[in-house]
């Protein structure tokens, strides 16, 4: 993924399947351009390489915030587990992106959506991706 600066906004270079995570990636950028954010890690984009990447963010853990975590920080990841499946069964949707062949179109679940499933969608959501993964991919994940 690729960035320009246009009237002072980061924006993406070219347009992707998952606005969503242009969005997320552009602010990253913004927050980097402005000298805020001291540390970072720089991932390698493992799907780059694939034109209709099936992807899957998951949260795991009962707890969220870090030891150094403010006060008001702590309160309100605190309050993330209590209100998402993490609480419960130590595990959250954060974001998926599956693509249906049928319908040749991609299904999007971003965070806010993941932290409102119960178990019952949780569980749903996990069954629709490793379905359409399929078994030869399934495997591979397991493994």
């Amino acid at each position: 993924m690729s960035f320009r600066l246009k009237s002072g906004k980061v924006e993406t270079e070219k347009p992707i399947g998952n606005q969503w995570a242009g969005q997320c990636q552009s602010k990253v950028v913004q927050r980097l351009l402005k000298g805020t954010d001291k540390y970072f890690i720089v991932l390698e984009d493992l799907v780059a390489q694939y034109s209709k990447p099936c992807v899957i963010d998951l949260k795991m853990g009962t707890r969220q915030h870090g030891d150094d975590a403010s006060a008001q920080k702590k309160l309100t990841q605190t309050q993330k587990c209590r209100q998402s499946t993490s609480s419960k069964f130590g595990v959250r949707l954060v974001g998926m992106q599956i693509y249906d062949r049928q319908s040749n179109q991609f299904t999007f679940v971003n965070k806010y959506e993941g932290r409102r499933m119960d178990h019952s969608q949780f569980c749903d959501a996990l069954l629709k991706f490793f379905r359409v993964a399929g078994k030869r991919r399934t495997r591979k994940i397991i493994e």
